[in-house]
């Protein structure tokens, strides 16, 4: 079945809407924090970026990528395997220190990080990662990211893959008890935190796949630096210490507040073999070398307790933001920074977002194939940045919304 072409017709009639009315693509000719000035004249407050610390509008951050061009230029337009700016050195040492000694393989975003490192862990050949001779079998999360689930053809080269609902522990167990049975090395592959919503319990996986000698694959784009002392992420939260059988892959480009994705990994073997093997980085270009410098910078943020305080008053926020709306709403109450207003019929998410444009917010209209057709909603992407006027005046407007139509029933 060509599932791609299933997914582009069914989302086609909304999609197609809000790009047609200029609900999306905002054209942003100034920025100042979380306020945005249009190309035709409106200024916003957005609820959209993933920076939920606002990091990236730090001085620290932007003299460091002034100061990076002018050590090295705009780019050094080569693969690392053959010319590498010593700064990428730097920022790995202190991506050590952050993740307790873990050593870290930064790529130019998260994405190539899946698509380097997913074939080398099922090949067997990684240093620290056997796998049986029965080959490894996929277990991989239903609600995981799109750039996950995009290399399922890619990964069932090497073994089968099964997408499960995670959610749904107990079938994840029995799947993987019954690939383990039949000789084969588990990988289960997952977010940690969704980007429109929802945890997986890292906690169960991680305790799975000790017990059965697999690995655990898990994406902690959204929680990097929003959670954990020094910002070492959910999972780390979660777990305290990491099993060897986990494999953490991270973001520079939310909250960390700079450009790229890493994986941390506890042998230094596995992350040199990935440096020679993975095809991003041996054949690829690197990161942006300003957003290098930036990610130096806010590294050194992580260690100095900046962003324990930082994410104190996200959680002030966070909790502002929930003491006073009036809707449906997932994640409601928990310390995630995205916020979810259900609103269920697509065309209806197109109108909604654009009646808070009007009123001076930008949200996410979050709709198929991005969640399930009809769970549409607003994603609220809350920040430290965020003033308590600014939380106060989005929440009184999202009350105000009224939905036409009828909502499925709950």
């Amino acid at each position: 079945m060509n599932y791609q072409n299933k997914r582009l017709k069914a989302a086609a009639p909304h999609q197609n809407a809000i790009w047609e009315q200029g609900v999306n693509e905002l054209n942003v000719i100034r920025r100042e924090g979380k306020y945005i000035t249009l190309e035709d004249g409106r200024r916003l407050t957005e609820f959209v970026s993933c920076s939920y610390l606002g990091l990236d509008q730090r001085d620290e951050l932007r003299e460091a990528a002034h100061a990076t061009i002018e050590q090295y230029g705009v780019q050094i337009s080569v693969a690392r395997t053959r010319i590498r700016a010593s700064i990428f050195g730097d920022l790995d040492d202190l991506l050590e220190q952050v993740f307790n000694g873990r050593k870290t393989v930064t790529f130019m975003s998260v994405g190539a990080v899946h698509l380097g490192l997913l074939p080398l862990l099922a090949s067997g050949e990684l240093p620290g990662y056997k796998i049986a001779e029965g080959g490894p079998a996929f277990i991989m999360d239903k609600s995981a990211h799109a750039t996950l689930q995009a290399l399922r053809g890619i990964l069932e080269q090497f073994g089968p893959l099964k997408r499960v609902d995670f959610q749904n522990l107990a079938e994840v167990d029995s799947i993987a008890r019954d690939f383990a049975k039949g000789g084969k090395t588990i990988i289960t592959i997952s977010d940690s935190v969704g980007s429109m919503g929802g945890t997986v319990d890292v906690q169960a996986i991680s305790n799975l796949v000790d017990e059965l000698a697999g690995y655990a694959y898990l994406d902690d784009a959204h929680g990097t630096t929003v959670f954990g002392k020094r910002g070492q992420g959910f999972v780390f939260e979660r777990l305290g210490q990491l099993s060897d059988r986990i494999i953490l892959v991270g973001s520079l480009s939310k909250a960390f507040g700079a450009t790229g994705g890493f994986v941390a990994l506890p042998n230094a073997e596995a992350a040199n073999f990935i440096k020679r093997y993975a095809i991003p980085y041996a054949f690829g270009g690197p990161p942006s070398l300003p957003g290098v410098g930036a990610a130096v910078a806010s590294a050194k943020l992580h260690l100095n307790g900046t962003v324990d305080a930082l994410q104190a008053q996200l959680q002030k926020n966070t909790a502002l933001f929930d003491g006073l709306l009036n809707r449906k709403c997932i994640n409601l109450g928990s310390t995630l920074p995205i916020r979810g207003i259900l609103i269920y019929d697509e065309f209806e998410a197109i109108r909604s977002t654009r009646t808070l444009q009007e009123k001076g917010y930008a949200v996410t209209a979050a709709m198929y194939p991005t969640v399930a057709l009809g769970q549409a909603m607003l994603r609220v992407a809350i920040s430290a940045s965020h003033t308590s006027d600014d939380v106060r005046g989005i929440v009184e407007a999202i009350n105000q919304i009224e939905v036409r139509g009828t909502r499925p029933t709950d």
